[in-house]
């Protein structure tokens, strides 16, 4: 309690898995490179912010361009995640 006898309130977290949404538009994207390079990035920073716990994020590519019909084809998203958890 404080001086005028409010309590002191304190946060301490309690997590041991940080949960995370990572959204990129791939409207702006040429290549699937430019798509790993930023995606790789995004998890970078999501990953100083974590305070050393590990991490769970879920992708969402929103948006259409260049990228749309690549990632439409067979094994593009397995390939794809496949590029961000190696790393």
């Amino acid at each position: 309690m404080d001086d005028g006898g409010d309590p002191n309130v304190d946060f301490c977290p309690a997590d041991l898995i940080r949960w995370e949404r990572i959204a990129v538009d791939i409207g702006a994207l040429e290549s699937e490179q430019d798509l790993l390079d930023t995606l790789h990035a995004r998890v970078e920073m999501v990953l100083d912010s974590a305070d050393g716990l590990s991490m769970v994020a879920r992708v969402m590519l929103t948006g259409r361009g260049e990228l749309s019909r690549s990632l439409r084809r067979a094994n593009a998203l397995r390939d794809l995640r496949e590029g961000i958890n190696d790393s």
